[in-house]
């Protein structure tokens, strides 16, 4: 599909008068609205609906018709016109109306336009969060180690973020962020379920370089002393929500690849300084055979939300016992 009037123009342009050797060019990129996208992640305060748009890919805000350049570095919802403006953003057909009243909601038009974007301007969002951090740093990090990739994440990441006030999606964002040096994974975010559900977070497999599949549940709050129990409502919402069989049920399809089953906890809580951010990850690994089994134990037994950890555990250690 060709989206993009001033890309087609130019071609037309090259093809006609011969002027250069590829006439098939990315003219988008090059038209000057990147650099004026660049200055406004520099400057913008604050994100919240930039945020949600670079998670999913979709973002509900109320248009700016007479839209005045100068504006989209101070207003979120000029900013996000611009982006209308500019190609990058289309109005979602056969909304309802009673939805309209914060705003239409837009959305990136198709897979190609994606990549553009997300090619441009993760990295400008990421510095314009906070451009201390170093993500190249991130490149060689072992995430299939948990307390490695934890630990890396909270030097790298959180320990030059501060107490800065971040909400879960911008912390989504950093993860995925990471992911994108993997050469043994892909990712996706806000992953929508065969239940309608949606997951914060998914590494896939390559085929032919890894068999380990993994979820992200991610939880945030202000209270040190509320970590555990988030990690445990992690884990619960994992099983409860069905992303579980949901991962079994696409195993199945087109990935029989997927051998392994990593669920993931990851809990961001300010420490009792109230000077950081420290992030909790714990991690525990199924086969095939253990994940069909453990959830027909969860929708059996229907264990309490603060008391997951203890369930999957003695789960884990019935195995190893039926085993010996």
């Amino acid at each position: 599909m060709i989206y993009n009037p001033w890309s087609v123009m130019n071609c037309l342009n090259y093809l006609y008068n011969g002027a250069a050797d590829n006439p098939y060019r990315n003219y988008w990129a090059v038209s000057g609205s990147v650099k004026l996208i660049e200055d406004a992640f520099k400057s913008l305060s604050p994100i919240y609906k930039v945020d949600a748009l670079m998670a999913k890919g979709c973002v509900q805000f109320k248009f700016r018709e007479n839209l005045r350049i100068e504006n989209i570095k101070e207003d979120e919802n000029a900013f996000l016109s611009f982006l209308v403006y500019s190609g990058y953003l289309t109005k979602v057909k056969d909304q309802q109306s009673e939805s309209l009243s914060s705003g239409a909601l837009y959305q990136i038009p198709n897979k190609e336009v994606a990549k553009l974007f997300y090619d441009e301007f993760l990295s400008m969002w990421i510095r314009g969060h906070k451009r201390l951090i170093n993500f190249d740093e991130m490149e060689n990090v072992n995430i299939e180690s948990c307390n490695e990739y934890s630990e890396d994440f909270q030097r790298i990441v959180l320990d030059k973020l501060g107490n800065k006030q971040v909400n879960e999606t911008s912390f989504q964002n950093y993860l995925a962020h990471c992911f994108r040096y993997l050469a043994s994974y892909s990712y996706d975010i806000e992953v929508k379920t065969f239940q309608n559900k949606r997951m914060d977070l998914i590494l896939k497999p390559i085929k032919g370089r890894s068999e380990k599949v993994f979820i992200f549940e991610l939880k945030k709050t202000k209270i040190p002393e509320e970590a555990g129990k988030m990690t445990d409502y992690a884990f619960y919402q994992i099983f409860e929500k069905g992303y579980c069989e949901d991962l079994l049920k696409k195993a199945a399809e087109k990935n029989d690849h997927w051998k392994k089953f990593v669920l993931r906890a990851v809990v961001f809580s300010l420490d009792k300084s109230m000077e950081k951010w420290i992030l909790s990850m714990e991690e525990f690994e199924f086969d095939k055979i253990e994940l069909e089994s453990i959830i027909k134990a969860f929708n059996k037994l229907q264990p309490k939300n603060d008391k997951m950890r203890d369930f999957i555990k003695k789960f884990k250690a019935d195995l190893i016992i039926n085993l010996v």
